[in-house]
Order: C-alpha cells, then structure tokens, then sequence
C-alpha cells in the first residue's frame, strides 16, 4: 500500500514539473516573440512578469537578461542596468553571466568609467576562465572609449593571451583587433597597427561586417603613409566584401576615387 502510494505521489511530481515547465515554454516563447518582432515594452512586461512568476534559476536569469535587452532596445539604459543586477541575484553558476551582462548594458549606456571602476582587470582575471575573455572585451572597449589607450591595448593583450584557454568570439577579436590598430596609430606606431588590421583579416569565422571594416581602416592607414595603389587595393576589396555596410562602401569609393585620380597624375607629371 506504502509503495502504490509512494509511485502515485512520483506520478503526480512528475506530472506538475512537466506541466509547470511546458507552461513556462509557452509564456516564455510568446514574450520571446514580442521581442522578436519588436515589441519591446511589451516583452520587457512579460519577461519580468515571468520573471516574478517562476522559481526556477535558470528561468529568472533568462528572464531579467532579456528584459535588459529589452529595456536597451527602448533605450531605458539605466532599466537595462538593473535588470543585469537583478539577475546577479540568482544563484550560482549565473552570477558571472550576469555581471558580464551588466558590463555590456553599462557599456552601451556610455558609463565607461563605471565599467573600469567596478571591473579592473584583477578582478576578473579572478574569475572562473570561460568568463574572462568576455569581460575582457567590455573592459578594453572602455577604456578605449575614455581614451585610455595603453590600458585599453594592455586588456586586448591579456584577452588575446588567454584566448588560448578559451574561445573569444571573432567579433569581438575583430573589434578588439580594431581598437587596439587605432591605439597604436594615435602612437604614431603604425607597423604594429598594420599587423593589427592583419590579424583581423586573418579571423577565419568573422563577417564580411568586420573584414570589410578592417580593410578600410588598413587603407586608412597606408593612405596616410604614402602606399596609395595598396590603399586602393585595400578599398577595392573592402567593398567587394559580402556584407559590407553601406557607410564603409561609400567612404572606400570616395577614398578610392580620389587616390586614382593622384596616382593618374602622378604618371602625367
């Protein structure tokens, strides 16, 4: 009689976690598709609706992040801000999650400073290794935006170094690639930042986003140094690039353009 009881009692656990799960899908998937289409006050409402309406961990992080995301969207930074600290509140293994998040909803809030203050990178160099190179990124951006620039190229350097251990994303190598070319080029030390631009162009998984960014910043340069047919190769290949962005086209034709008509002057002299 104990065991039939014992096996109903199972049954029915199973059945309430089943259907609080298949309940929580549906609501999840309804607010994920208010976002989707761009309804983002609206899916801000849900997500932290169902937020406060579930127990589960894994559920109220995923829920807060993506009202942040929604909150960014709207353009209510400091909301997406707290958003990021509410979902810091969840219990362990989202606590780091979090806060890299919070890095990202500061950063596109333009608090760069608050970004460096609240995360040096001692700090996160204490954190567990899958999370570093993510926080890294957020940090060098940082402090590239406040013109800290021998900060900023020694943060890209430790997230290149332990890149090894992890795997950054190709965007955000790209990016990192392209601040620290810039830095280095406001140093007057523009082989390094060449070398730079390389690296990026060399990314195997980026986008024609990026590679058509890097060439043009690589014609920038060799521009500037007196490489005008390498500039213009440069150019030309940039907007041959899938994916190109129509403001990086239309300065590479105009780049482009010009040089041709120096370089065709040149020879008539």
């Amino acid at each position: 009689m104990l065991k039939k009881l014992l096996t109903l009692l199972l049954v029915v656990s199973c059945s309430s976690a089943i259907f609080a799960q298949k309940d929580y899908s549906e609501k999840w998937n309804a607010a994920y598709n208010l976002f989707r289409t761009k309804k983002y006050a609206e899916a801000m409402d849900a997500f932290v609706k169902l937020a406060e309406n579930t127990s589960n961990p894994g559920y109220i992080f995923n829920c807060y992040i993506h009202a942040g995301y929604s909150a960014r969207a709207l353009k209510k930074y400091d909301e997406s801000v707290a958003f990021a600290e509410k979902a810091e509140k969840v219990a362990n293994p989202y606590l780091y999650q979090a806060m890299i998040r919070k890095m990202d909803f500061m950063y596109s809030t333009g608090k760069y400073k608050e970004v460096t203050e609240k995360f040096p990178a001692e700090t996160i160099m204490k954190w567990p290794e899958c999370y570093r190179s993510d926080a890294l990124y957020y940090l060098g951006l940082s402090q590239y935006n406040l013109k800290q620039g021998e900060n900023a190229e020694k943060t890209f350097t430790l997230m290149f170094e332990i890149a090894k251990m992890e795997n950054v994303r190709p965007s955000y190598q790209a990016e990192a690639y392209l601040c620290l070319a810039s830095t280095l080029i406001s140093q007057k030390k523009n082989d390094e930042a060449i070398a730079n631009y390389d690296n990026l162009l060399a990314l195997k998984k980026v986008s024609g986003y990026w590679k058509s960014r890097g060439l043009y910043g690589k014609g920038n340069l060799l521009k500037t140094m007196g490489k005008k047919e390498e500039a213009v190769k440069c150019y030309e290949d940039a907007i041959a690039t899938k994916g190109c962005p129509d403001w990086v086209k239309n300065g590479c034709e105009a780049m482009a353009h010009s040089l041709c008509k120096r370089i065709e002057e040149s020879k008539t002299k």
